[in-house]
């Protein structure tokens, strides 16, 4: 008994011991049921240990062998942790770091070969500025407002821009008095200097500027000869310096500067060997009769005929712009809206931009238009409810220009919508319309409702509306209430009519007493801030009331009093 129990135990222990697959259900659990489908032991055992067939290649194209099948693609970067919209977005930054930051010269090179129309976009957006378009990069300074455009290759002078940051910082940064002053110092001051790398003390270019006496023109120091003489004479090879120069050219361009050309041959060296000569290209040009910009670029004669053509094209590049009348901007002080950003300068400004040639926007850069672009361009940002735009497109209806026929009512409507958008200009435009009957039926309550509410803002056409409030009023107390309040703004055309009141020049002021001292003081004020028909006045009024014209004056007052 005990025997056959030890037995038993030692055949399960090495059951136990056999590993799982050689391992066999208990014999008295194992089912002796075979269903028909089923193959013999023998015959699946056969099946398992016979080789697989290779299965049929399955045709697919290029896409799907790249991509793989729908939907796999993203499986698989699932499984990564990715999606192929993170993917995306990262190429593109990629892409506009690598294009900002004009990796392996890859923005140079599409700017370079870009059509004209895009690289004049280009330069509109200041981005030669960054990246040389054409063999140049440019270079704007709008603290002294000048631009010049110079070699790709070259690197700015760093001595001239720590010491114009040394210059700015010792003037007192915050405070603008300081930084005029420092503006004002003696003797010419480096603004910015271009040289080839590891130096470029024979070839480079350099823009500098002096401080002239108040009022100063190129002309009247002469024609561009006498003017290039006189600087080379005293500036450039003064006798004992022991420079020699030759003067080769000089012109007067289209904006008024001088451009000239001229040898400079340095003094002789110690060793006795005669001194290098340096080829120079100089464009002098005075801003403001306050100051005088002097722009040079050199190298050896021994290279100018390689340099030649692409110095030229730095000498043409520079201009000079900014402040170009420094006329205070008073309440008359008429602004020129730029169509092409929607910004303002003042009209003298505009003017003198005209005289120079300065063509291009001080603001941004963009090309002058024709009638047509222009009004295409103002309809455009009157479409977006520009309220500068609508305004200016009134006016244009109202005085035809831009090729359009004149169209009052148009003007009326476009000056509504403009006062509507806030504009305070279009308010006065309109007002004086209203007043006039001109385009609308007359209404003079809302014309004044209008000044009204203008004046009360204070702001820089509120001089306007007082002298329309004035213009308006029947009672000449109270004219002369709103024209005083505009003139006490600086308002000149308010000056004349209160001289023109106290004077008795208007027929519906019988009851406001006359004071022809008080006249003669309106009609000076009004004189001196540029009004010529009050400078007129203000002589007739002083010949009047001398002893001779006393008499005149006299006659002609009692001549009025029977004619009235």
């Amino acid at each position: 008994m005990h025997v056959c129990l030890v037995a038993l135990l030692a055949v399960r222990a090495a059951a136990a011991l056999q590993p799982p697959s050689l391992q066999r259900a208990p014999l008295g659990r194992q089912r002796h049921v075979r269903f028909a489908d089923e193959a013999p032991p023998d015959a699946a055992e056969a099946a398992a240990d016979a080789p697989a067939e290779p299965p049929a290649e399955e045709k697919v194209d290029a896409m799907t062998y790249v991509f793989g099948k729908p939907g796999e693609l993203q499986g698989d970067m699932a499984r990564m942790g990715t999606s192929p919209r993170r993917l995306a977005l990262f190429g593109l930054l990629g892409l506009f770091i690598a294009l900002a930051g004009d990796l392996f010269r890859l923005t140079s090179t599409l700017l370079r070969i870009a059509p004209g129309g895009v690289q004049d976009a280009a330069r509109r957006a200041r981005l030669d500025t960054y990246y040389p378009i054409g063999d140049f990069k440019r270079y704007i300074d709008d603290e002294y407002g000048f631009e010049v455009r110079y070699p790709e290759m070259w690197l700015a002078d760093q001595a001239i821009y720590v010491s114009r940051m040394q210059a700015r910082t010792g003037a007192g940064a915050v405070d603008a008095e300081a930084l005029l002053r420092s503006r004002k110092q003696k003797g010419p001051a480096a603004l910015a200097g271009f040289g080839p790398p590891g130096g470029g003390k024979f070839e480079n270019l350099s823009v500098f500027r002096s401080p002239v006496m108040a009022g100063l023109k190129l002309r009247n120091l002469g024609t561009p000869t006498e003017f290039a003489q006189r600087l080379l004479d005293t500036a450039v090879a003064p006798p004992e310096s022991g420079k020699k120069t030759t003067l080769l050219a000089a012109t007067e361009r289209a904006d008024g500067s001088y451009a000239f050309e001229y040898c400079l041959q340095l003094p002789q060296r110690r060793d006795g060997v005669e001194g290098r000569i340096l080829h120079n290209l100089a464009v002098a040009s005075v801003r403001g009769g306050d100051e005088l910009f002097t722009l040079t670029v050199l190298c050896g004669e021994e290279d100018w005929r390689d340099r030649e053509a692409l110095f030229r094209q730095v000498a043409a590049s520079f201009r000079v712009y900014g402040p170009l009348c420094y006329e205070a901007w008073g309440p008359e002080s008429m602004r020129v809206l730029k169509v092409c950003c929607q910004k303002t300068i003042c009209q003298a400004c505009d003017v003198q931009m005209e005289i120079r040639g300065q063509d291009l926007c001080p603001f941004c850069r963009a090309e002058p238009m024709s009638p047509a672009d222009e009004l295409a361009k103002l309809e455009h940002w009157a479409a977006k409810d520009s309220a500068a735009a609508v305004c200016q497109l009134g006016s244009c209806y109202r005085r035809g220009d831009l090729g359009l026929e004149i169209d009052s009512p148009r003007a009326v409507a476009l000056y509504e919508r403009a006062v509507e958008l806030g504009d305070a200009k279009a308010v006065v435009h309109l007002g004086l319309m209203l007043a006039d009957g001109d385009g609308c039926p007359r209404d003079e309550a809302r014309a004044a409702a209008l000044f009204d509410a203008l004046s009360k803002t204070k702001g820089p056409w509120a001089p306007w509306a007082e002298n329309a409030l004035g213009r308006l009023a029947t009672d000449p107390f109270v004219a002369a209430g709103h024209w005083r309040q505009a003139a006490e703004d600086g308002f000149s055309i308010a000056m004349a009519n209160l001289g023109m009141l106290y004077e008795g020049r208007f027929s519906y002021a019988k009851a406001f007493p006359t004071d022809l001292a008080a006249a003669k003081m309106w009609y000076q004020a009004a004189a001196e801030h540029g009004r010529e028909d009050a400078a007129f006045n203000l002589q007739r009024l002083r010949a009047a009331t001398t002893s001779k014209g006393r008499m005149t004056h006299a006659f002609r007052a009692f001549e009025g009093l029977l004619a009235a």
